[in-house]
C-alpha cells in the first residue's frame, strides 16, 4: 500500500476536522502521521493505523479508543459482545446504558459492560435517552469492529 507523510497543513486541517467532528483533538503534538491509500484511506500515528476514511467521513479506529476513549458511549451486555465484534448493528435489548448527550447520527464507541473497554465504532440511530428506552431496534449503525477489514489489515 502506497502512504505518504502528511504536510504542516494537512494535519493542521485534520486537527481542524477532529474537533469539529469529534470535539477534541486526540493527536499527539510530536508524531508522525501518514495517509495510507487503503479503501478511503488510514490515517497512521507513528506507524500504528488510528484513523480512517469511510466516504469521506473521518472515524477513530478501535486502538485509537483504547488510549483515550473521547466518543459518546453506548454500553452493551456482554450477550451483545459477539454480535457487535462480528459486525452486527447494536439493537437495543443488548444496551444497558448510553450517555444522555447522544443525538441521532453522533459517532459512538460502544463498550462492554463488564470491562467498559471500546469494542465497536458505531453511528447512533435516535438519542441517547430513547436508546436507553427503548426495547426493540437498532440503538446504532455498525461502523467499526474487532476483524473487519480494516482490523484484518492493521492489526
Amino acid at each position: 500500500m502506497k502512504s505518504y507523510t502528511l504536510s504542516d497543513s494537512r494535519i493542521r486541517d485534520l486537527r481542524s476536522e477532529l474537533e469539529n467532528r469529534f470535539g477534541t483533538d486526540p493527536l499527539p503534538d510530536d508524531a508522525l502521521l501518514r495517509f495510507v491509500e487503503y479503501e478511503d484511506g488510514v490515517i497512521t500515528i507513528d506507524g500504528e493505523a488510528r484513523l480512517y476514511y469511510d466516504e469521506d467521513k473521518l472515524y477513530p479506529l478501535i486502538p485509537l479508543l483504547l488510549d483515550d476513549n473521547f466518543l459518546k458511549q453506548i454500553v452493551v451486555d456482554m450477550g451483545a459482545v459477539e454480535p457487535v465484534v462480528s459486525g452486527a448493528d447494536v439493537m437495543a435489548p443488548g444496551v444497558t446504558d448510553a450517555d444522555k448527550d447522544i443525538q441521532e447520527s453522533d459517532v459512538v464507541s460502544v463498550v462492554d459492560e463488564d470491562n467498559g473497554k471500546p469494542i465497536g465504532v458505531a453511528v447512533a440511530t435516535t438519542s441517547g435517552e430513547d436508546i436507553v428506552s427503548s426495547t426493540n431496534g437498532v440503538a446504532a449503525q455498525s461502523q467499526h469492529y474487532v476483524d473487519d477489514a480494516i482490523w484484518d489489515t492493521f492489526f
